[in-house]
């Protein structure tokens, strides 16, 4: 168990396990506890969003050795424009449909866990989740 009241991690390999604590259970007096396990540190820049993946933790699990995924427009998706903005409006861009792989060649970089529950590195703020995703606003 650890100290932390709110949120905790532990690791099983290359996965991280979070544990947050769900309030008090006013009969028991007991907190009551949801545990996830993921995989991947999206990275979250404005309204674009990158796939990178944890190769490891560190013991206190605040620290991940993340390393970025590749990520290509699924060939059956395009994205339809019509004038309008500065130059164009995608009107189809919330049905974005990404191959995404892992690549051995890709940014390898540290992320720390932050107080707000995100994670930081070099490359900007990250959260966790349990599949990668990539999306790229055409509107902006």
């Amino acid at each position: 168990m650890c100290d932390v009241e709110h949120i905790c991690f532990y690791t099983v390999g290359r996965m991280c396990i979070l544990v947050s604590s769900e309030g008090i259970n006013p009969t028991t007096k007991t907190k009551n506890k949801m545990t996830t396990t993921k995989s991947y540190l999206n990275y979250q820049g404005y309204s674009d969003i990158k796939p990178f993946e944890v190769l490891s933790v560190s013991a206190s699990g605040k620290t991940a050795i993340i390393r970025q995924m590749k990520a290509e427009r699924d060939s059956t998706w395009l994205p339809e424009f019509v004038s309008g903005g500065f130059a164009g409006h995608c009107t189809n861009q919330n049905e974005q449909r990404w191959d995404i792989s892992s690549d051995e060649d890709g940014f390898v970089t540290k992320a720390r866990l932050c107080k707000g529950g995100h994670w930081k590195s070099s490359y900007g703020k990250h959260y966790m989740s349990d599949k990668p995703q990539s999306y790229y606003d055409y509107n902006f």
